[in-house]
């Protein structure tokens, strides 16, 4: 997968998490800064690698997430159940602010879920945290995979990234 349809399908998994349905395609390629054909193109192939489902509707937002149940078909007395044996209660899901921004970004290192400026990886502590040889690495590569805008670009720095998120996830635990 590209860095853009990593993006794209981050920012569906977190619209749907979020508002309970996907974004229209307009609100991706305006996300993405892409056209609204790119877009489509991007989730057209999203689907056929699986990793998004079509709900069959024909319609704006009928993308779907393979591996999340549809919480609409769950009776609320079942949904009020299983909340209580987990110990939540309604009122703890209840948000103090509402969300300005679909999308804040967040580190991206796993379990972290620091909020992040826009164009950063991670957070302070753990960017810090991976060498300084591997932060210079994972720049070059950007650059070029910008650049050059090639698949295996793309997969150098995306595997570089992965590999620093691995680095400082280890040294957080130690």
């Amino acid at each position: 997968m590209t860095p853009h349809h990593v993006v794209a399908l981050d920012y569906i998994r977190e619209r749907i998490a979020e508002i309970g349905c996907a974004p229209t395609l307009d609100e991706i390629g305006a996300r993405l800064t892409i056209s609204k054909t790119n877009a489509h193109r991007i989730v057209e192939l999203l689907i056929a690698d699986g990793k998004l489902l079509r709900r069959g509707t024909g319609r704006n937002r009928d993308l779907a997430l393979p591996d999340l149940p549809d919480l609409v078909a769950i009776p609320t007395a079942a949904l009020r159940r299983e909340l209580a044996r987990r110990g939540v209660t309604l009122e703890a899901l209840h948000r103090e602010r509402p969300i300005a921004s679909a999308y804040a970004p967040t580190c991206a290192v796993p379990r972290c879920g620091e909020p992040v400026e826009s164009g950063h990886l991670m957070c302070r502590d753990h960017w810090y945290s991976v060498d300084r040889d591997h932060r210079n690495e994972i720049f070059r590569l950007h650059g070029i995979a910008k650049r050059s805008r090639l698949t295996a670009d793309s997969n150098a720095y995306s595997d570089a990234v992965w590999r620093a998120a691995t680095q400082a996830a280890e040294r957080g635990r130690q």
